[in-house]
């Protein structure tokens, strides 16, 4: 129903769970390119991080898709919010993860709710040698989260969430996208690799297949976090620990359709200053 929030009315409902399709292994789906070239203004995205992050915005995309055609106006109208419930276990299907420990999920949806991320729009690649950053918001993914306990009406390894309405139309109308398949994320063994693959297949079916020209520190914030590899020599290091075995994760993947070849960008002193 509408609800009053601080002045301003908001449609919350809660979509029935139960008409969820099956989770489908190794799914492509459709990911907005604000939110793959999005990283935390501060904290590291870990790999089950990565995964659970794409694991809710399918999960959004399925329910809103089985909701009734009036319910989905509403959204829009009333700038809705709907009320997410998933199973741990579905959570685990979808990044293809076994075994019953629910710790680590639990923490990376913490963070996650936790978090104010950056969500960057970049050109399309053609440019040499100068930055292509369109636009930059700063905004959270998760505005409520909510685990079962003994003041919920949820059932043991269940959890609730919801999100603010600009990311929610975001992620479920994804312009421009890219197609992201799970198969590729879910197997990938590191952070690093999984943050370069979402930030190259998004270039994949563009003309001049190359990225957006990028400083260093902001390749650095995509896979590595805020205030990483910032001291002295750290495009060396970074190069090194980061990049170099990301793109060979890359190679030896096969639901990766590409390989990646660096262009390093020189400024004064011949010193790499971007990356594309």
């Amino acid at each position: 129903g509408l609800e009053d929030d601080g002045g301003q009315y908001v449609l919350r409902f809660e979509p029935n769970a139960s008409l969820l399709p099956p989770v489908e292994p190794g799914r492509t789906f459709r990911k907005a390119v604000q939110a793959v070239h999005c990283y935390p203004a501060k904290g590291d995205l870990t790999a089950i991080a990565r995964r659970v992050l794409n694991a809710l915005f399918i999960h959004a995309q399925d329910t809103v898709k089985s909701m009734p055609e009036d319910q989905r106006a509403l959204i829009k109208e009333y700038r809705g919010t709907p009320i997410f419930t998933m199973g741990v276990g579905r959570l685990r299907k979808y990044i293809q993860q076994a075994g019953r420990d629910h710790k680590r999920l639990y923490d990376a949806l913490q963070n996650i709710y936790e978090w104010s991320f950056y969500f960057n729009v970049m050109g399309d690649g053609g440019g040499q040698g100068e930055p292509q950053l369109v636009e930059r918001v700063q905004s959270r993914i998760i505005s409520v989260l909510r685990f079962a306990d003994t003041e919920e009406p949820l059932e043991q390894g269940q959890f609730r969430y919801e999100l603010p309405h600009d990311v929610l139309l975001m992620i479920l109308e994804p312009r421009p996208y890219a197609q992201i398949d799970m198969r590729a994320v879910n197997g990938l063994g590191s952070n690093h690799a999984i943050g370069l693959y979402e930030n190259l297949v998004r270039y994949l079916g563009t003309r001049n297949r190359v990225t957006a020209v990028q400083p260093i520190q902001e390749w650095i914030n995509l896979l590595s976090g805020v205030g990483n590899y910032s001291g002295p020599g750290h495009y060396k290091n970074f190069k090194r620990f980061v990049l170099v075995p990301a793109m060979a994760w890359l190679e030896k993947l096969e639901a990766v359709p590409f390989t990646a070849e660096l262009i390093e960008i020189k400024g004064p002193r011949n010193r790499v200053t971007h990356l594309q």
